[in-house]
């Protein structure tokens, strides 16, 4: 039973850690078929660790792997072609009203 809860315990963090998140942002810009969005970053957020999710006109940004590196954290841009839009569309993430 004691290894039992010690696996237990173990793993539960690295399956948190594996869970999309709906990314709060910073700002937001469509240009033409893209759109941009400023988000927190440790040092590694890349365009390859967010998911774009369509639902009808709904998107919703998922970031799919965190960032876990260690510099201050900053905002950043990063930009993804709109392939599967259905223009009108609603954004289904939180704004942050404020800078870091």
């Amino acid at each position: 039973m004691k290894y039992l809860l010690c696996l237990v315990l173990f793993t539960l963090p690295a399956l948190a850690e594996q869970q999309p998140v709906i990314e709060s942002l910073y700002g937001v810009k469509l240009l033409d078929n893209k759109v941009a969005i400023k988000v927190k970053s440790n040092g590694c957020s890349t365009n390859d660790k967010f998911n774009l999710l369509w639902s009808a006109q709904q998107l919703i940004i998922v970031r799919e792997k965190p960032d876990n590196c260690r510099r201050m954290p900053h905002l950043v841009w990063l930009t993804f072609e709109l392939k599967d839009a259905t223009f009108p569309f609603v954004l289904q993430n939180p704004i942050v009203g404020y800078e870091l």
